[in-house]
């Protein structure tokens, strides 16, 4: 029930991408995440998780994760996106892999909030970006620390479900 409240709260307090007051995000957002026509092209990702089922908005990660030049997403290892469940990782090891530039993929922050903020005040996250069912956690040269709330864009992962 809670989370239920949390999701109608993010919903009314997040933006869309013209919340943003970052050139990065405002990107992110027009060109991918509230995008209908973004195309992937030639660039597939390579998806080395265990899930018993994947997500449903797999496809919009995907293609941030090729606007971004990352062709990787893993629950284990080095490189690309790092895929990051509060539940089996620890907050040195997550914190560890953003100083190492890796992007965290965080699946469902708000079920564990205190750890979510916890890791977007660190200092070596510059950009925190929360879609409310999953996060973004990225260390980026030349900007500065801003923390982001934006719609999830329901009208791209739940068609035809």
């Amino acid at each position: 029930m809670l989370y239920h409240l949390d999701l109608i709260g993010h919903f009314l307090s997040a933006h869309s991408r013209h919340g943003t007051h970052s050139p990065f995000v405002y990107k992110l957002a027009s060109q991918v995440i509230y995008s209908n026509k973004f195309d992937r092209g030639e660039g597939e990702i390579v998806v080395d998780c265990t899930w018993n089922d994947p997500p449903r908005y797999l496809d919009l990660v995907k293609d941030i994760l090729v606007h971004l030049g990352i062709y990787t997403l893993k629950d284990h290892g080095a490189g690309g996106g790092y895929w990051a469940d509060f539940k089996k990782d620890r907050e040195t090891e997550l914190i560890s892999r953003i100083e190492n530039g890796q992007l965290l993929v965080v699946h469902e922050p708000h079920l564990d909030l205190p750890q979510w903020r916890a890791l977007t005040k660190y200092d070596g996250v510059t950009v925190s970006i929360d879609l409310f069912h999953f996060g973004l956690v990225l260390k980026r040269a030349g900007q500065r620390k801003e923390n982001f709330s934006l719609r999830f864009p329901y009208w791209r992962c739940c068609q035809g479900r």
